[in-house]
């Protein structure tokens, strides 16, 4: 498999790439987890994702037929060496992930896409060492940790994976979302971990809510965090969600306010980050300022 590699980020005005220029040993190791991982992705019973609530099980992958990536993707697997090569000044922040992308004996171009967060970039700032054989030796150029999961696969024009919650991580998938039925918020807002405070809020939640309902019904954030870690995480966004003891467990409060609602959603789904240059905290959507 003769691969690009480029990685993703998250810039002002939405994703930026930059190309990854590689020796042919960091080559031969990237080769076997992209080419292995988009394998079994691709073995996988396809269905098709229009529920965000249904999980698929060990044997089973999600598929949208007709997905257009972000174009600076798009055009950089067109195109790698117009592309800027990654600087050694990269921010931990902007980072999305990484990608490798081949095109196949039949011509087809295959994208497979791995999740990164600030943890897998390790930067030369400040003194981080690494050990070589029997000794410490000090990091002094930024370097990158590459997990062994291909999480999405773009394939001719459709988008191939197995989690909501770490395909949402690469995509904006929202035009994807089913918004979830009264049912569906009946069962998130009896949930041992969430208490809405609005009683009626199965009657009167909004489209835009319903939507972020659903999401998070399916992919599986909630399961994954305690809901203090929530509220201490969020504090550090100058967002404040309460918690509350519900049937005796700690249970993260949805406001009845419909604005401190939105905020707490959002933070769920993860649409808040910090500007890397001066550490100012945006909305992921718009980019506006939160301390405004």
């Amino acid at each position: 498999m003769m691969a690009d590699y480029f990685l993703l980020l998250e810039g002002r005005n939405g994703v930026e790439v930059r190309r990854l220029s590689v020796s042919q040993g960091v080559a031969d190791a990237l080769e076997p987890i992209f080419q292995n991982g988009m394998t079994r992705l691709l073995a996988a019973e396809l269905l098709p994702f229009d529920d965000p609530l249904f999980r698929p099980d060990e044997s089973e992958a999600l598929e949208i037929p007709d997905f257009a990536l972000p174009e600076a993707i798009a055009q950089a697997t067109e195109n790698p060496l117009g592309v800027p090569e990654v600087s050694r000044n990269i921010q931990d922040e902007q980072v999305k992930g990484i990608f490798a992308s081949v095109q196949s004996a039949e011509g087809q171009r295959q994208i497979a896409f791995q999740v990164m967060d600030k943890r897998s970039v390790l930067s030369a700032r400040g003194l981080t060492v690494l050990l070589d054989r029997d000794t410490f030796r000090r990091l002094d150029q930024p370097g990158l940790t590459v997990g062994d999961h291909v999480h999405a696969v773009h394939i001719g024009n459709a988008l191939v994976f197995k989690n909501l919650f770490w395909a949402r991580r690469l995509f904006d998938l929202e035009d994807h979302f089913r918004e979830a039925t009264k049912e569906d918020v009946t069962g998130f807002m009896e949930r041992p971990d969430i208490h809405v405070a609005d009683e009626h809020f199965a009657e009167t939640s909004s489209q835009w809510e319903r939507k972020r309902v659903a999401f998070l019904a399916g992919s599986g954030i909630l399961d994954a965090c305690e809901p203090a870690l929530v509220r201490e995480t969020a504090a550090e966004y100058q967002i404040e969600i309460d918690t509350t003891v519900k049937n005796g467990q700690e249970a993260l409060v949805i406001p009845v306010d419909k604005g401190a609602r939105r905020k707490v959603l959002k933070f769920l789904e993860e649409d808040y980050y910090q500007g890397p240059l001066t550490s100012r905290q945006y909305e992921a959507n718009s980019k506006r300022r939160m301390d405004r």
